[in-house]
């Protein structure tokens, strides 16, 4: 993080006037460092977590939320690329896009907000940072702590014999010998629901798919999905939107939330009808 804000201000103090080569391609470079450690973390923290890995994830949560904000609400280095934005026709088609791509996810991300409303932008994206990892740590927890314990391989009929095999390791890992154990993956439908021949398995696997979050224990999300989701309703209108799916929605292809409940309603009746097919 520090060598990419000491490489964006060294763009920022260039005196020169902006450039394609002297603003955009070192701010391209600046965060390949970063980027590459963090695609080894979170790939990590994803596949193979312990408390050590959650720890440094809930602690550099916010830290990486105001690194970002650093960067994108820094009115020198938005100015430097308007600049370069404005020129943009003379540039190779490739490089043109590459300007209008940091210029729009700047202007997104607030840095064409006063001082003012960027204080409480960092502030939000700081405290939504923390709120979903601390959500997505939880939910992680309790799949952890409602995955199904079988103890005989016969009510696991109509598993492969490879995903009968993972489900002996997966128990064998938390000391179960003998047993076995089926994680709870996303979504909320789990795979092995369209193979278990055994009703009561997949009843069971259906209702600890369910219940992730939702207990009342430790690691109940509800309370964070809601402090996350007045956060993010603060953030769009400071950000001059009406809700968080306009935020999300406009630098997507669909370009609007209704644009996605229309093509939606268009896909509904002939998905209902496929689904009676194939019941």
């Amino acid at each position: 993080m520090a060598a990419q804000r000491a490489a964006v201000a060294a763009i920022v103090d260039n005196p020169e006037p902006a450039t394609f080569d002297n603003t955009v391609v070192p701010l391209e470079l600046s965060g390949v460092a970063l980027a590459r450690v963090l695609r080894v973390f979170w790939n990590k923290a994803g596949a193979d977590s312990n408390d050590q890995v959650d720890a440094v994830r809930a602690e550099y949560a916010p830290r990486l939320a105001a690194h970002e904000d650093a960067i994108r609400l820094d009115p020198a280095l938005y100015a430097r690329l308007e600049a370069v934005h404005a020129g943009r026709e003379g540039l190779e088609p490739e490089a043109r896009y590459l300007v209008e791509r940091h210029v729009t996810e700047l202007r997104l991300a607030g840095a064409a907000l006063e001082e003012a409303d960027k204080q409480r932008l960092r502030e939000l994206n700081e405290r939504i940072s923390a709120q979903e990892t601390a959500f997505e740590l939880a939910l992680q927890a309790d799949s952890n702590d409602l995955a199904l314990v079988v103890d005989d391989a016969a009510e696991l009929d109509g598993l492969t014999p490879g995903e009968v095999s993972a489900a002996a390791a997966a128990a064998q890992a938390r000391g179960l010998d003998g047993k076995y154990l089926l994680t709870l993956v996303l979504p909320t439908a789990h795979p092995h629901l369209a193979s278990l021949t055994d009703r009561d398995v997949r009843r069971r696997l259906s209702a600890a798919q369910r219940a992730r979050g939702s207990r009342g224990n430790e690691h109940d999300t509800r309370a964070l999905a809601l402090d996350v989701l007045r956060l993010r309703a603060e953030r769009a209108r400071l950000l001059g939107f009406a809700n968080h799916a306009e935020v999300v929605t406009a630098d997507n292809t669909a370009g609007t939330p209704a644009a996605v409940r229309s093509m939606l309603e268009r896909l509904a009746a002939p998905a209902a009808a496929n689904a009676r097919r194939e019941h």
